[in-house]
């Protein structure tokens, strides 16, 4: 959990950026660092920019209505969940990570931030 509260910590009052929200009553288990970008920014290029900054992020998961079996008739139906997931990343997560490793993730998407 350590690793979730440094990126919280570092990324909770970055204009650009949502993260999930934590109930105060909860201790989350989260094994991902999921962040929504605002609608300006574009995942794919932020997540390229972290690539050649030698950060590995993911992109979120399509939503299940896109599935190829089921497209044809919920493609368009859910237009929030297409649109969190095309805005979502997930950053690098792990016990291994370092604070310095989080740190200088945190730096590198507040960098790309403040470019676009």
């Amino acid at each position: 959990r350590k690793q979730m509260d440094l990126y919280y910590k570092e990324l909770s009052y970055v204009v650009g950026i949502t993260l999930r929200k934590i109930a105060d009553w909860c201790d989350p288990v989260h094994w991902m660092m999921t962040l929504i970008l605002d609608d300006k920014y574009d995942r794919d290029k932020c997540l390229s920019f972290m690539t050649i900054n030698g950060i590995d992020c993911r992109q979120m998961i399509n939503p299940v209505n896109v599935a190829d079996h089921i497209k044809k008739k919920y493609a368009d139906k859910y237009p929030v969940s297409k649109s969190i997931s095309c805005q979502s990343i997930h950053l690098p997560s792990g016990l291994g990570l370092s604070k310095k490793t989080i740190l200088n993730i945190s730096l590198k998407l507040k960098e790309y931030l403040n470019k676009h």
